[in-house]
């Protein structure tokens, strides 16, 4: 079967495109712009440095009570951002945070949310 022979990084962010240096969140969240839809939030920052690719970082309230909810919604998160991150432009920094209410949606709730906030924020295919 084909299916075996893929890898599994095709199908995930790369350490490159994700945000983890806590001064790149504070510059995100000091100069970000913020997008809000009924669940989700981006803030989006655009950074003057070139780079290959855009970054991303997932945030959750501790108000989802379990692991495994709060780790569902990340995992949708990432799927969405996955299948559209070519909508980005390089050197974009995105922090996606998502509320309480996004325990009870699925994977299509979420693509529509992210589709909306992203057209509201003037963001298309790589510009």
């Amino acid at each position: 079967m084909s299916e075996g022979s893929l890898s599994g990084k095709e199908f995930s962010l790369s350490r490159r495109e994700r945000i983890k240096k806590k001064k790149e969140m504070e510059a995100i969240f000091s100069s970000g712009k913020v997008f809000r839809g009924d669940f989700l939030m981006l803030r989006i920052y655009r950074s003057q440095e070139s780079e290959d690719k855009p970054r991303f970082a997932f945030l959750l309230t501790k108000k989802i009570k379990t692991a495994v909810a709060r780790n569902r919604i990340k995992r949708l998160m990432r799927e969405v951002v996955r299948q559209n991150k070519e909508k980005f432009s390089p050197g974009d920094r995105v922090v996606i945070l998502a509320s309480q209410q996004a325990q009870n949606k699925g994977l299509k709730e979420f693509e529509s949310e992210f589709l909306s906030i992203i057209q509201k924020a003037g963001i298309k295919s790589g510009a």
